[in-house]
């Protein structure tokens, strides 16, 4: 009892219950509806799982990033709500280039840097690599002079920021998996 029979057949077992949970899973946003920020119009505007495969692969030597959180969350024309996974995955996907590329300059723009629980200590680690964090929420992302420019705002110094970089990596906010409804 309580190990997997590959082998075994399949037989119907009725089980009494108060209530059935379904869970479906999620996806991210579809971040071409932020189209402030460019992404599918941009060369250089990924999302967070594009730019690890990326990286990962080889395919990607980035000189400069800003990772922007909270793309299409905390937004009342896309998604109201905190994702919860949003900044941690910018973080993860921070320390993985600045683990692999030191000399790359890597920046994080967040309204709030939200790292529950023990990903507090995965924050720090990376400001303590040389990750420069703006607090604020981007408001565009456009080419000049070849490069992307992020536009935003800085609480930290109050005031307005525009970054240029080669790749900006869109945090998305997370959505229901649909597929069963």
């Amino acid at each position: 009892p309580g190990k997997i029979e590959l082998n075994d057949k399949f037989e119907d077992i009725e089980i009494g219950a108060g209530a059935i949970v379904v869970a479906t899973g999620l996806n991210f946003y579809d971040l071409a509806k932020v189209s402030e920020y460019g992404y599918g119009r941009l060369k250089g505007v990924l999302t967070t799982l594009e730019f690890e495969r990326a990286i990962s692969s080889g395919e990607l030597r980035p000189k400069k990033v800003i990772f922007v959180c909270c793309a299409g969350s905390r937004d009342t024309k896309h998604l109201p709500y905190c994702s919860k996974v949003c900044c941690f995955l910018a973080l993860k996907e921070a320390k993985l280039v600045k683990d692999r590329f030191p000399d790359v300059l890597v920046y994080v723009a967040a309204m709030d840097m939200r790292s529950y629980g023990n990903f507090e200590f995965f924050y720090n680690r990376t400001r303590e690599q040389g990750i420069s964090f703006i607090k604020g929420k981007p408001s565009e992302i456009f080419v000049r002079n070849g490069n992307l420019v992020v536009r935003t705002e800085d609480l930290y110094t109050n005031g307005l920021l525009e970054i240029e970089a080669d790749t900006v990596v869109l945090a998305a906010g997370s959505v229901p998996d649909t597929a069963l409804y």
